[in-house]
């Protein structure tokens, strides 16, 4: 069983916002694969099929772990099975990077879920939303991508679902090795 978890904030004013791309990452992904995430509980909103779970977390980004925790143990999902799909204020918009392990530097909701679990080694798709010019980082999260950016951040959010393919197809290991290699969407470096 895989835990495929994309982060974000509850609610319809954070949607569509630079700290939400966690959770349309995971609704295109279910929407590629023939499944809604729409059962509640477990502090999510879910959907599962018969070796995956495809979640979004309803605690808001500051306690995710909560609903991670809730899903892993009630699913029976090994931490090496679990891939959280967030956003990341270290790389300009649209770039991927897969990591399986660290700290989680100024991300409240990767810090909370490293907190819970009492480790660092859950793998996660770091998707790249940029660094604010001038607003206040808490402000710019919660902003909308301008009419430039949404054309990457859409080939961002499928560069994260072949991360989670290859995730799921191959493990970490292999899905760094194939995803990390490009950065950017579309990069065959």
């Amino acid at each position: 069983m895989h835990l495929i978890v994309g982060l974000g904030n509850k609610g319809s004013a954070y949607s569509l916002t630079r700290h939400n791309i966690g959770f349309e990452a995971v609704e295109r992904y279910a929407y590629m694969n023939s499944m809604k995430i729409s059962t509640k509980g477990l502090y999510s909103h879910y959907a599962k099929s018969a070796k995956l779970v495809l979640a979004k977390p309803q605690t808001y980004m500051n306690l995710s772990g909560q609903a991670v925790w809730a899903l892993a143990r009630y699913f029976s999902v090994a931490n090496e099975n679990i891939l959280i799909l967030h956003d990341d204020l270290d790389f300009e918009p649209g770039i991927i990077k897969i990591r399986k392990s660290g700290s989680g530097g100024s991300h409240n909701g990767i810090r909370d879920i490293i907190e819970v679990f009492g480790t660092q080694d859950i793998a996660r798709v770091r998707i790249g939303i940029g660094r604010p010019q001038g607003p206040a980082k808490k402000d710019y999260v919660l902003s909308r991508f301008n009419e430039a950016e949404i054309p990457i951040m859409q080939q961002a959010v499928l560069a994260a679902c072949e991360a989670v393919d290859a995730f799921i197809y191959g493990g970490i290991d292999y899905a760094m090795n194939e995803c990390n290699r490009k950065g950017r969407p579309g990069d065959n470096a």
